[in-house]
């Protein structure tokens, strides 16, 4: 269906093909995300699927400090000298070394902040889990810039396939956790078996790219990538606490269990928002080509020719999905109280269908060379997500959530618009 539905709107054939491959691993990902849930709804119930969500959005918001933005300098330059071996391999080695040094600093901090972060969210499993995720995030700042040297290449099979793997090893860990009857508050363990696996095959795969040596060269590549860095580290901290924001706010005023019903919803909805993803990895190299190489005016002719096709396929996508909740959730034989989660699950996903057109552009800045504008950005977004949930969550729980995070994500519009517009020069 997919196929036909891009024939119709005669997208170019390489990009056609990156995208089913990435829609191929979205699948994969959407499966193992409902699967992860249900394994952990039905062994464990409702309240260690609240904690197990609350440390996933933890662990999503250290990683990202823990990489220092630097996959983002290699994603982008990688784009740009994709043509040359030698220069490819010094920015692969360059950003790999400072994926190594970074994560250290923050796992130590965590470390000795666990108890903390479990007594303000109240919840003892989330101290417990945290301790599990730590060595996860060290293999996850590598796999990250593996995954950006990819990407930057367009080689979007493999792009495809390590993601899909790293949702497949969660998935695995949590199953063979379930059978043996694993503590509940140590399940966390899964994301670093999961990104152990991941480094082992994908640096396995990559190692014919890497030319270690030390020369000026890779000192040039260690300070482009560490201010590139420094300059877009916020900006993506700042996007994935704006994934998780509602999550971690609502351990602060509900219980587990209504974090558990909330995150439920939220995943499927985070599923369907990963479409516009799945568009924008495959979008970021060529907004880097397309401007450095013909200009902004060619850039502005690109967005515009996709940007309506994929707010058409986002609607529609939208409209399927919410009918057929209800039915899912029959199908998988989860009681009443789940049904609370479909009306979380609408008002989330108006918002995403709203700014489906739009949400691919996300990186657009740092892909241009604006990674300041990127941090900026975000942070606006941030700050509009936290303050409605603040407003919000006190008076209407898990409703007052939703809607404070559909909100925020349609509030990006209007600062896409203003931004590309002074820094890039196109109207989007």
């Amino acid at each position: 269906m997919l196929s036909h539905f891009i024939n119709i709107l005669n997208i170019p054939y390489k990009f056609s093909i990156d995208l089913m491959w990435n829609c191929g691993s979205f699948v994969v990902m959407g499966i193992c995300g409902i699967a992860i849930n249900i394994i952990i709804a039905k062994t464990y119930g409702l309240e260690i699927l609240g904690v197990f969500n609350q440390v996933y959005a933890i662990y999503i918001l250290i990683s990202q400090f823990s990489t220092g933005g630097v996959q983002f300098s290699v994603l982008k330059n990688i784009a740009i000298y994709s043509g040359n071996k030698k220069v490819s391999s010094m920015i692969l080695v360059s950003g790999l070394l400072l994926a190594i040094i970074y994560p250290i600093p923050f796992i130590i901090i965590i470390f000795f902040l666990k108890e903390c972060v479990g007594e303000l969210l109240k919840s003892k499993g989330v101290s417990v889990g945290i301790l599990y995720i730590l060595p996860g995030i060290f293999f996850f700042s590598i796999n990250k810039i593996f995954l950006a040297f990819h990407n930057g290449r367009r080689r979007m099979k493999s792009f495809a396939i390590f993601q899909s793997i790293r949702y497949l090893g969660i998935l695995a860990a949590l199953l063979f956790f379930a059978i043996i009857s694993f503590d509940g508050y140590k399940i966390s363990m899964a994301f670093t078996i999961s990104e152990i696996i991941l480094f082992a095959l994908i640096s396995l795969y990559s190692i014919r790219y890497l030319k270690i040596h030390f020369s000026k060269e890779i000192l040039k590549w260690l300070r482009i990538h560490f201010y590139f860095g420094i300059k877009g580290i916020l900006g993506n901290v700042y996007a994935e606490l704006n994934t998780r924001a509602d999550v971690i706010m609502l351990g602060f005023f509900c219980s587990d269990r209504s974090v558990g019903i909330y995150s439920f919803a939220a995943m499927l909805a985070e599923g369907f928002g990963q479409i516009a993803t799945i568009v924008q990895v495959n979008l970021n190299p060529i907004i880097s080509k397309t401007y450095f190489t013909s200009g902004a005016e060619a850039l502005e002719e690109v967005i515009e020719k996709g940007k309506k096709k994929f707010h058409l396929l986002f609607i529609i996508l939208g409209i399927l999905i919410i009918i057929m909740y209800p039915l899912f959730l029959y199908i998988l034989g989860l009681n009443v109280e789940y049904m609370e989660s479909w009306t979380i699950f609408i008002i989330l996903a108006f918002g995403l269908m709203l700014s489906g057109g739009y949400l691919p552009l996300r990186s657009i800045f740092t892909q241009t060379g604006f990674p300041g504008y990127q941090t900026i950005f975000l942070l606006l977004i941030l700050i509009i997500n936290i303050l409605l949930n603040l407003i919000l969550i006190p008076y209407y729980g898990v409703f007052g959530a939703a809607t404070a995070t559909s909100l925020s994500v349609v509030s990006q519009i209007f600062f896409l618009k203003k931004y590309t517009r002074k820094c890039i020069g196109i109207n989007i």
